[in-house]
């Protein structure tokens, strides 16, 4: 299609070899309005920036899912504190006793050295050397012994003693699909950020071309007032169709300066940091998965049904813990000591290694609550929060696939109206053509050209518009099948 100036000079080529004569209306010289002011000025230099190193950029920047991140690595280090309590102990012991009594020696002191052990189902077992030592002469009892304690009901096993460490472990999945949520809801809100930018960027390239053409016409609209080819009143059609794409113009450039900004903010960038988008509307990769596929997938990845399943777990995990503390306390203890049958303190040593005196004993101990109504309504709490957390895991799960079959459906039509668009920016490009060819040879009026050209503005960023919807609709089926962060290579850590 011919530039639309050429096409005018064309039609006006006729009146241009009369002689004009003076205007009675509008002064040759009148300027053309403007009406862009400074502070919405477009920088020089712009920093261009592809889709992807702006995701890649957010992921590595963005304030709240630093925060996220910090969380996952705060749940992890809780993970590995949990196996304190089942981490092995030095002991060290000593006291002193003063006695009355008519014993051989009434100052005593005992001291101990061993080490002690607790198990993740509640086994404890210590192992000591120790000395019973007279200050003032003998006896002095020298002795070794090991003693286990076993928890067989209340406190025992992995359900009564491990409730910290598995409680520690699903909270450190818990976060850690959390944060994979947070990812994609970021990588979303980039994607979507980004497009919006180029959106813009397209919005103000068309909203320039459109305010240059209605300048073009409205000084050559203005040249043929004043040669007397036209009447002066075709001038305020064309001041108009001027003013008005100024006005466009000047929204146009808004958006573009709010979209940057949204970008930049995503980022952690500075707010007077002019991003540009590298990457075109290109939708040649754009593909509809299968329905049921895509649904399965969403059940099985989506970090939020995910996230849901291991609070499952944890109310699980409690359950059992309630259940094993409303049993009797059951504990089977046991000890075995060496002791010397000598008291000379240095003949007690020889005495332990050569012919040692056996102490064992080994026997249960049973406590049994008096009122069983307080440790049973723990367990009933515990077994209402379970099925509470299983509601909300059907509830995550019927969630996501609502939230597949939407964005299929919204991305299909998206598809389906790209395609169109496409069309109809063809369609007004050839009626606008077809208009200029009328108007050029008197059968169509300055105030239809205007009209078609603004149909044809409205048809190219109504097709960028849809471009961007495709886009961001294949952003947000991916989250919702939870497999965003990999499709734009993105690694969870």
């Amino acid at each position: 299609m011919k530039p639309l100036a050429v096409l005018w000079a064309l039609a006006a080529a006729p009146a241009l070899a009369q002689a004009p004569p003076e205007p009675t209306g509008v002064p040759h010289d009148a300027p053309v309005p403007r009406a862009v002011p400074d502070v919405l000025a477009l920088p020089e230099t712009t920093r261009a920036m592809p889709r992807l190193a702006a995701i890649s950029l957010g992921v590595e920047r963005n304030l709240r899912l630093l925060s996220e991140r910090l969380e996952r690595e705060r749940a992890r280090h809780a993970e590995s504190g949990a196996w304190s309590p089942f981490s092995p102990t030095l002991i060290a012991a000593s006291s002193y006793r003063h006695s009355d009594a008519p014993n051989p020696t009434n100052d005593r002191l005992d001291y101990a050295l061993g080490a002690g052990w607790r198990s993740v189902v509640g086994t404890h077992v210590e192992a000591t050397v120790g000395v019973d030592q007279g200050l003032d002469g003998p006896p002095h009892q020298p002795q070794v012994s090991v003693s286990l304690e076993q928890p067989l009901l209340k406190g025992g096993w992995l359900a009564g003693a491990g409730l910290p460490l598995t409680e520690a472990q699903l909270a450190a999945r818990l976060q850690a699909e959390l944060y994979r949520a947070a990812l994609d809801e970021l990588i979303v809100q980039v994607d979507a950020a980004y497009w919006e930018v180029a959106l813009a960027q397209a919005d103000l390239d068309i909203k320039t071309r459109s305010e240059r053409r209605a300048e073009e016409q409205y000084r050559d609209t203005r040249e043929n007032i004043r040669r007397g080819i036209l009447a002066d009143a075709e001038i305020h059609v064309v001041e108009e169709n001027l003013v008005i794409f100024q006005q466009e113009h000047l929204r146009a450039r808004e958006r573009l300066f709010l979209a940057r900004r949204a970008l930049g903010e995503l980022l952690s960038l500075a707010p007077e940091e002019a991003l540009a988008a590298d990457d075109a509307f290109d939708l040649s990769g754009v593909t509809l998965p299968d329905r049921a596929d895509a649904v399965t997938r969403a059940l099985r990845e989506n970090p939020a049904v995910c996230a849901q399943r291991v609070r499952v777990e944890q109310a699980r995990a409690r359950v059992r813990n309630q259940a094993n503390q409303v049993l009797p306390s059951l504990a089977l203890e046991s000890s075995l000591g060496l002791r010397s049958p000598d008291t000379d303190y240095a003949a007690a040593w020889g005495g332990l290694s050569t012919d040692p005196a056996l102490d064992a004993r080994v026997g249960l101990r049973l406590e049994v609550p008096l009122d069983r109504g307080a440790v049973g309504a723990g367990l009933d709490a515990a077994e209402a929060a379970e099925r509470r957390a299983e509601a909300e895991l059907a509830q995550a799960e019927n969630r996501a696939r609502f939230e597949v079959e939407n964005a299929l459906t919204s991305l299909t039509s998206a598809l389906a109206l790209s395609r169109s668009s496409a069309r109809q920016v063809e369609l007004a490009e050839l009626k606008l053509a077809a208009q200029m060819d009328k108007y050029r040879n008197g059968l169509s009026t300055l105030n239809d050209v205007v009209r078609f050209q603004r149909e044809l503005d409205e048809a190219l960023i109504a097709a960028r518009r849809v471009a961007r919807d495709v886009r961001t609709g294949q952003a947000r089926l991916l989250r919702a099948i939870g497999t965003l962060h990999v499709a734009v290579g993105v690694e969870v850590g």
